[in-house]
């Protein structure tokens, strides 16, 4: 497991072909991830895997060329901003009862949502984020019980 002196220790900037990124970082910080995926500016897929610390995270066209988001057990995260018009899949495993989503993504196709023990719960607040994925062309639901 990566520490906060570590995460700092990282430096990706030189990276500046990236076009694939995968996060698994327990103390992913918010200030990180901005200051090093505005340095990427050819990036187009980026997951992000068990960022408890990592509350907000917002995604401009500004900075990259996103194609792909994938968010998975970010538990503690209560915002997301994704203003990339490119962006064509998204995949998210989590709770959506605490969690706003802002999405710009005219392009978005396909939405993968992972519902698994602990997290699939069919309330108002599931059925509200659901809604928001209304013009895909797909959307698939894994519903998986550990």
């Amino acid at each position: 497991m990566l520490t906060e002196k570590h995460i700092s220790e990282l430096n990706l900037l030189p990276l500046k072909n990236l076009k694939k990124l995968n996060l698994d970082m327990p103390n992913l910080t918010e200030k990180w991830l901005h200051d090093h995926l505005s340095g990427l500016p050819v990036l187009e897929t980026l997951e992000i895997t068990s960022c408890y610390m990592l509350k907000r995270i917002k995604l401009s066209s500004r900075h990259h060329h996103l194609k792909s988001l994938g968010l998975l057990s970010c538990d503690n995260m209560v915002k997301v901003m994704v203003d990339s018009p490119i962006l064509c899949g998204l995949s998210y495993y989590g709770n959506t009862s605490n969690i706003s989503i802002s999405l710009n993504a005219s392009d978005l196709l396909e939405v993968k949502y992972l519902c698994g023990s602990g997290y699939c719960s069919w309330n108002a607040e599931r059925i509200k984020f659901l809604s928001k994925m209304g013009n895909l062309k797909v959307f698939e639901l894994s519903i998986f019980f550990i």
